[in-house]
């Protein structure tokens, strides 16, 4: 149970660091000039979802870094780190969805998918060791 929580951890500090990357890639566009054809209002919008994206990126991976450890000794984090863990998941699931072309969507969709696995062998687990 150890290593997996120490898998998940690693899991979940690749997927901060994920958002940070996407947090400093938002503005290279905005750098080559490739938003200039969007209107002042699409174009706010547009950093501003590229903004929030990595930002959530960054917090799943922080909030389940710090779940992670905890979820045998306090009840409760078994269920906040898997509704923490299929937010990342679908952020991951959807990322793919609308860039399937993108690698940095395929490195969201499979950090997720593996993180929410963890966190789904983890809560076993501690649900068979309290039974």
């Amino acid at each position: 149970m150890k290593a997996l929580t120490i898998a998940g951890k690693i899991i979940a500090v690749l997927i901060a660091i994920l958002g940070i990357i996407h947090v400093g890639a938002t503005f290279s566009p905005m750098i080559g000039g490739g938003l200039g054809c969007l209107d002042a209002g699409m174009y706010d919008a547009m950093i501003y979802m590229s903004l929030m994206c990595g930002t959530l990126l960054i917090l799943c991976g922080l909030l389940l870094f710090l779940m992670l450890g905890k979820m045998q000794e306090i009840p409760y984090m078994k269920k906040l780190s898997l509704i923490v863990s299929i937010f990342s998941n679908i952020n991951g699931v959807l990322s793919v969805i609308y860039m399937y072309d993108n690698p940095f969507a395929w490195a969201v969709f499979v950090l997720g998918l593996a993180m929410f696995v963890v966190v789904l062998l983890l809560r076993n687990k501690n649900l068979k060791q309290n039974n």
